[in-house]
């Protein structure tokens, strides 16, 4: 058998609920179940001091960059590389061979990176997490309209 109090509580509680349904509380939020703006459903960038470019998905061989990849790059001349690669068949260990390139408005190529890694990719379902910082002359940040990447595995 429920106290009082208990009684209370629910009754309490079933009034918040209502007012919030009902829009008599100000909660500085759209109503429940009304739609979002339609440009709030394209990509913006994000508030922070940088850029940050994504890719699609990317075959080299047997290796793949899985989509979602990307290059963020900051004012201040460095940059960080995010990726997951895996390789679908190898035997002796697969390394992927990435190349990032930055590019101007008019699509020339004003900086250029290389590296390796993950380096001996087993074929065995794992998906390797790769993650590498670099650095490019930070004068070049304004001019950095988009950047490409190309590999090899």
């Amino acid at each position: 058998m429920k106290t009082k109090t208990d009684l209370l509580k629910q009754v309490c509680l079933l009034a918040v609920l209502f007012a919030l349904c009902a829009g008599s509380a100000n909660l500085n939020s759209p109503k429940p179940f009304q739609p979002a703006p339609k440009d709030l459903y394209k990509a913006k960038p994000l508030p922070f001091d940088g850029k940050v470019f994504k890719f699609d998905q990317m075959n080299a061989g047997d290796c793949v960059l899985q989509t979602g990849s990307t290059v963020e790059v900051f004012p201040d001349g460095h940059a960080l590389f995010t990726s997951t690669v895996w390789t679908n068949h190898t035997t002796s260990g697969d390394t992927w061979h990435h190349h990032i390139y930055f590019n101007n408005a008019a699509g020339v190529v004003i900086f250029q990176v290389n590296f390796d890694g993950p380096n001996d990719m087993q074929s065995n379902g794992t998906h390797y997490p790769f993650v590498r910082g670099f650095n490019f002359p930070a004068g070049i940040y304004e001019a950095i309209s988009t950047v490409s990447m190309g590999g090899e595995c």
